[in-house]
């Protein structure tokens, strides 16, 4: 789609939200659009991409299990997410011995 939909200001969040109503359909092919070239850059899907990209994983713990990691990195001088990864390494070697997987 080469004409860019320009977006304008708004003067209240009732218009904004009719505007993104009324023109729904053609964000919906530009973004379609850019899926197929490539061209997403913000959101969900890049981030995702992201991810995948540099070998990341996105897990939920609990309150405790995070107030554990964050207390053990602040011991060891970590980040939370180094602690994490070393603890789940550690693991993995107790449960999975030998599995011949390098530490990064």
């Amino acid at each position: 789609m080469n004409d860019r939909l320009e977006i304008p200001k708004f003067a209240s969040e009732e218009e904004e939200a009719n505007w993104w109503f009324e023109h729904r359909g053609r964000l919906e092919e530009e973004f379609l659009e850019a899926a197929r070239t490539g061209r997403l850059r913000n959101g969900s899907t890049a981030l995702r991409r992201a991810r995948e990209a540099a070998n990341a994983l996105t897990i939920r713990l609990s309150d405790s299990d995070l107030a554990a990691i964050r207390h053990l990195a602040a011991q060891r001088g970590q980040n939370e997410d180094a602690c994490a990864a070393s603890i789940l390494h550690r693991a993995l070697e107790t449960e999975m011995p030998g599995r011949g997987v390098d530490r990064q």
